[in-house]
């Protein structure tokens, strides 16, 4: 006999882009299209994406955290 509880609630990956560059000779059509076609592939994953003008929004109040590239408190 196999007992099944309810499911347990899966959290969705979430990132912040806070800024996308690409290196070489582009045009910045050409960086935009790669920012998107990143972001999109990103979200077809399943993953919650915040942009980058998202994360400038956020960090307005807190700019030392700015220049913050790590995860730990």
């Amino acid at each position: 006999m196999i007992l099944v509880g309810p499911r347990a609630a899966h959290a969705r990956v979430r990132v912040a882009v806070p800024d996308f560059k690409v290196d070489g000779e582009s045009t910045p059509a050409l960086a935009l299209q790669l920012q998107d076609g990143f972001v999109l592939g990103l979200v077809r994953a399943g993953v919650q994406v915040l942009g980058s003008v998202d994360v400038s929004k956020k960090l307005e109040g807190t700019p030392e955290l700015g220049a913050c590239d790590s995860s730990r408190a």
